[in-house]
């Protein structure tokens, strides 16, 4: 190979290297919340509700979607819920995505959290950003599970070792 060819692949390689997705979660510590309540948030696509409460049952969690308003305040999104609406749910889920064109519709970005019913604190969180590769032609749909799956993560591991014990 020549010295052209080897700069080349360097340059696209550091390049591609930047490009990379990145993942941030906070996870349940406790107990996993029983039923949830889904803040639903109109100015999102539609199917990400549905891949909440897919994501949610995968760990055998009840969902109820509600209604809410989301407003953008201070580059952070405040939420207004009715108390009445989250009556018989342990937690409320709030969350955002927004999508980007180039050369095909993809999810740039999702952000999910979990607070408790008064919203005084988050229970549990996870957002998503995309780099600027082809990674980011995502299937968004599979990627809003899977942040919710990590999420549980730390729940499930410490589930699975009770039983390991148990067993023994």
């Amino acid at each position: 190979m020549n010295i052209a060819k080897i700069s080349a692949v360097a340059v696209a390689a550091t390049v591609l290297a930047g490009c990379a997705a990145k993942q941030d979660v906070s996870r349940f510590e406790a107990e996993k919340p029983k039923t949830v309540c889904i803040a639903e948030h109109q100015a999102v696509k539609e199917g990400v509700v549905t891949s909440l409460q897919s994501g949610f049952a995968k760990h055998n969690v009840q969902t109820r979607v509600i209604p809410a308003n989301y407003v953008m305040k201070h580059q952070a999104y405040q939420t207004d819920i009715s108390a009445a609406n989250t009556e018989g749910c342990d937690a409320v889920v709030f969350y955002v995505a927004n999508w980007r064109w180039d050369l095909a519709l993809y999810m740039a970005y999702a952000n999910i959290w979990v607070t408790n019913v008064d919203q005084s604190k988050t229970i549990a969180q996870a957002s998503y950003r995309t780099g600027g590769g082809l990674d980011k032609f995502i299937d968004a749909n599979d990627k809003i599970i899977e942040l919710v799956d990590s999420m549980f993560q730390q729940v499930e591991a410490k589930k699975q070792q009770e039983s390991q014990k148990k067993a023994i």
